[in-house]
């Protein structure tokens, strides 16, 4: 991705002049018509973390277009609700793809239902972009039309297993629901274990769609042996009903343990939920979210919008998934924005739109899981690891109003000025995240040219 991350930057640094024409060409309009990009939005709005989710995705749009009124592309997201079930999500997806011919599709919520959804972007050819299926069987380098914008479970598991290193249990029983969601994690949690020296002494998988009758089946069944530590990986809805009948049980004691992994610990909905009282005890790990003077500001008015959007609910918590939604639309923004300039100024390199929205959606980084390097929750990183982005100049005569390098006579650093210059630096202070550079100059030791223009671009 490095590679192509830096080949967009040497393409629009490559095309500045054409870039000027293009813009300032022809009768400024007073009033510029909009290219609207159809974009599907498929998740489940059955919650108060679904609504916080609606609410950040509107707070983006508005957000992004309010700073850049000049942008000539807008996002129309059209909405659908497939509820938790995966044949209406593959519906829904299908029918904004050959209905509505959207460019792209949001979501959807869950990984069951990104499974089939996945397949059907490949076969048309439509990115698939998701906030939400974390799922690490998804696997965005085995489909070239999936592109994940959150960390997917596995991220987590060196949390996890410092825990049960940390108070030195060397079993644990793992339940875990019965899903691509709840599947998906098992074999990474097998081989983070091994490594402290613990060990999965058994396997508790929960139907989806089980009654009450059976959970208690096999929590009788867990009672029976002798390992009191339990990992917990579902979803919340099934979650919390789990967590509800082992405290009918008499295991939520001080004789048991319980871990559960992000899918309890950082969305299960306050206000529909009733096990919270419940899983007092309970250990859970979550990505950090550093508490910035940007989050603050962010959080103030996104609680005024959701107050505003919901007047009969109470003020839910700010979740990931909604940073993570407000992040991910904001780079689509953003990457429709580049990928329009990229396209008039070379059309020869028929970059695609999966393309740039991939190049963007690696530039965006999650909040990070205890024990790593802490990062902000919304940010862009280019990806080349803090090293500085070598662009080759040529060193010519003449023609210095485009191109000027001049030396210190006393410390022989070098400057550089002209149009080529003044633009590039335009175009980079346009980028929403820092790109370290160095200008190298393309001349011998006697500051003299060292070849050819075509030289220079071979030598690239």
């Amino acid at each position: 991705m490095e590679g192509q991350t830096c080949r967009l930057i040497l393409a629009m640094f490559c095309f500045l002049h054409q870039a000027s024409s293009i813009e300032t060409s022809g009768v400024p309009e007073e009033n510029p018509a909009k290219e609207m990009i159809q974009v599907g939005l498929v998740f489940s709005m059955n919650s108060s973390v679904d609504k916080v989710v609606e609410s950040c995705i509107s707070m983006a749009c508005s957000d992004f277009y309010d700073a850049h009124p000049d942008y000539h592309t807008r996002l129309s997201l059209l909405i659908r609700d497939p509820k938790d079930d995966v044949v209406d999500a593959a519906s829904a997806v299908l029918d904004l793809m050959e209905n509505e011919e959207v460019h792209a599709i949001l979501g959807p919520k869950w990984s069951s239902q990104a499974k089939f959804v996945i397949d059907l972007g490949e076969k048309a050819q439509v990115p698939i972009i998701s906030f939400s299926a974390t799922s690490p069987s998804l696997s965005p380098t085995q489909s070239h039309y999936f592109v994940r914008t959150a960390y997917d479970d596995s991220s987590q598991v060196g949390a996890l297993a410092a825990v049960v290193q940390a108070y030195g249990w060397r079993e644990i029983t793992l339940v875990y629901e019965d899903t691509e969601y709840g599947n998906g994690l098992v074999p990474y949690l097998v081989d983070a274990f091994q490594e402290v020296d613990a060990r999965i002494s058994y396997r508790s998988v929960i139907p989806l769609f089980t009654e009450n009758i059976d959970i208690v089946k096999e929590l009788n069944n867990l009672l029976t042996r002798q390992t009191r530590v339990f990992l917990v990986h579902m979803t919340a809805g099934i979650g919390s009903r789990f967590f509800a009948l082992a405290r009918d049980a008499g295991m939520m004691s001080e004789e048991f343990a319980w871990i559960v992994t992000d899918g309890l610990s950082s969305l299960l909905d306050p206000f529909i939920s009733k096990s919270l009282d419940s899983m007092q005890g309970v250990l859970g790990v979550r990505p950090h979210v550093p508490l910035s003077e940007s989050r603050r500001n962010f959080e103030e008015r996104w609680r005024k919008l959701y107050a505003e959007r919901n007047p009969h609910d109470e003020i839910a918590d700010l979740s990931l998934f909604g940073l993570w939604a407000y992040d991910t639309v904001t780079a689509l923004a953003l990457a429709e924005r580049w990928h329009g300039i990229l396209q008039r100024l070379s059309p020869e390199l028929n970059l695609s739109r999966r393309e740039v929205y991939k190049a963007s959606a690696n530039d965006l980084k999650p909040p990070t899981w205890p024990g790593e390097t802490l990062k902000p929750p919304k940010g862009w990183v280019m990806p080349i690891s803090g090293k500085k982005l070598r662009i080759g100049v040529p060193k010519k005569d003449g023609f210095d109003e485009f191109f000027k390098i001049e030396w210190d006579p006393h410390t022989g650093v070098p400057s550089y000025s002209g149009f080529a210059h003044d633009m590039f630096m335009a175009v980079l202070d346009t980028l929403p995240f820092a790109i370290p550079y160095k200008y190298i100059p393309y001349m011998n030791e006697s500051r003299q040219s060292a070849g050819t223009y075509d030289d220079m671009l071979f030598e690239i």
